[in-house]
């Protein structure tokens, strides 16, 4: 008995074109979704960066109008520390606000350690991937 141009007890399946097409379709929109999603993520390390400069600014300000105006030295001889190792010790709560989150946190920073030893690691205040320079 025929219903509607089917054999009764019968069912129909995809074909191989239609599963590809499906198949496609949703590779696309999962493509896009990554997409998305990294430029997400590329935006939340442009605005940590964002914030570690500013916090840089703020213990430099703090320092400058403690010290009458004076700016700290790149290398103090009296106490022999680098400038980002005056304000840490006094200005800044943490010192991996000195790393490039784009790189991620160095041990010698995350350990608590006096600061950043170089090794090539960028810090905030020259780091060419978050400000897209």
């Amino acid at each position: 008995m025929r219903t509607r141009g089917r054999i009764a007890g019968t069912t129909r399946a995809f074909s191989l074109t239609e599963l590809l097409v499906v198949i496609t379709i949703i590779l696309i929109l999962m493509t896009l979704l990554v997409v998305g999603i990294e430029q997400i993520y590329g935006r939340a390390i442009m605005t940590k960066c964002q914030h570690r400069l500013e916090q840089i600014g703020h213990s430099i300000q703090m320092y400058s109008s403690q010290s009458h105006g004076m700016l700290p030295r790149s290398w103090d001889m009296y106490t022999g520390n680098l400038w980002y190792q005056t304000l840490g010790n006094t200005y800044l709560d943490n010192w991996n606000v000195l790393a490039c989150p784009s790189v991620g946190e160095p041990p010698e920073l995350a350990a608590g350690g006096g600061g950043v030893t170089g090794g090539g690691r960028e810090t905030s205040s020259t780091c060419t991937r978050c400000s897209g320079g």
